[in-house]
């Protein structure tokens, strides 16, 4: 029987999650693979996993919990424990959920989540279209086009009686 030379210097190997790059003499991790779900074959590819995780959740059209995900995209629990926690606490603007915690048996506590809708794209408040003053250039300087009401305005706030 051999034993296998073990490096102080080199990672633990779990899962293929870590490994050490020979060139660079660093630690790198790589990406853990799941597989789709049958009834997700015929979207296009998604670009991140939760997405797909929560595509997946709203076609149930039920609560799941982590071990149905772990289950259906054939990753870990604690994977998909963790993908739950991103969608209900970072993906609030692009998917929408009830949560719900159900205790199940002495000191255990099952969490689920319904996937009500999913939006397409994630409204961000810097580009939010707001309606602004059309603008002309006078003389290589910006001003309002409504000049007049302006000053109209400006004497009001002073106090000037205009006729």
């Amino acid at each position: 029987m051999q034993s296998e030379k073990v490096s102080l210097h080199q990672p633990k190997n779990v899962g293929n999650i870590t490994r050490l790059n020979p060139k660079t003499k660093r630690v790198e991790r790589t990406r853990d693979e799941y597989k789709l779900p049958v009834e997700l074959l015929s979207f296009p590819p998604f670009k991140s996993l939760w997405l797909a995780v929560a595509y997946w959740a709203k076609i149930q059209t039920r609560p799941v919990s982590r071990d149905d995900i772990a289950c259906a995209f054939c990753i870990s629990q604690r994977r998909a424990a963790d993908l739950m926690t991103y969608i209900v606490n970072q993906c609030s603007e692009v998917v929408f959920l009830t949560k719900n915690v159900s205790r199940c048996g002495p000191g255990r506590r099952v969490a689920t989540i319904l996937v009500t809708a999913i939006s397409e794209k994630k409204q961000n408040p810097s580009t939010v279209n707001v309606k602004q003053p059309k603008m002309q250039p006078v003389n290589g300087v910006q001003k309002d086009i409504n000049t007049k009401e302006m000053q109209l305005a400006k004497k009001l706030a002073l106090g000037i009686r205009t006729l």
